[in-house]
């Protein structure tokens, strides 16, 4: 055999890979957009600083639960994460987490240095296939927004969890103070404003 024939047999072997290879990197480009576009996005945080006192974080966790549970929030799950201090290795800190719809609040309650703090994260998510559709070029963020539109019955019950959850927190802050003997601070809510805790 030639080895001219030789040469072109093995060049187009070699072709018949590049369909593959060009679907695999298509598809690696799809996910990695799928994966950013679903990813959480924090909007809003807040955190308080708490008086001198002894303090517990389960404590603070399992009363905030208890609230909202109490208030029938419907289609809202909890669940405890955790996030790293610094890197990859570094200490983790509990958190925990509130998820309804598309709103994640993710709370924490715990010392630094001498001090202990509140505070929370409230992000947004997206679902795979908004995630889809937002990636898609062009007429993505079109489609989804077609499909995604909040109604206003939606955008008041999105403001009304959002203070409820805030509610629930802040009372939580002024019970454990209480327990711990000590005046309940001045809280600052999410607007950067500062307000007394009212009792509920």
């Amino acid at each position: 055999m030639p080895v001219q024939t030789i040469f072109l047999q093995a060049s187009l072997e070699s072709l018949s890979f590049l369909p593959a290879l060009l679907f695999l990197i298509v598809m690696l480009v799809v996910l990695s957009s799928v994966l950013r576009a679903t990813e959480q996005e924090t909007v809003s945080s807040w955190r308080q600083k708490l008086p001198p006192g002894q303090y517990s974080s389960k404590e603070i966790y399992d009363t905030i639960i208890m609230k909202l549970e109490t208030c029938g929030v419907p289609g809202i799950t909890f669940s405890g994460l955790t996030y790293p201090q610094g890197n990859l290795f570094s200490n983790r800190r509990e958190y925990l987490r509130i998820f309804r719809a598309h709103l994640v609040f993710d709370i924490c309650a715990a010392p630094f240095a001498n001090e202990f703090f509140v505070s929370w994260y409230m992000g947004t998510t997206k679902n795979m296939w908004q995630g889809v559709l937002t990636s898609l070029p062009l007429i993505g963020k079109g489609i989804a927004a077609g499909f995604y539109r909040k109604t206003f019955y939606m955008q008041d019950a999105e403001a009304l969890y959002r203070e409820l959850v805030h509610r629930c927190v802040t009372e939580t802050i002024e019970g454990v103070t209480t327990v711990a003997g000590v005046r309940a601070p001045a809280i600052v809510n999410h607007t950067g404003l500062t307000q007394p805790i009212v009792s509920a």
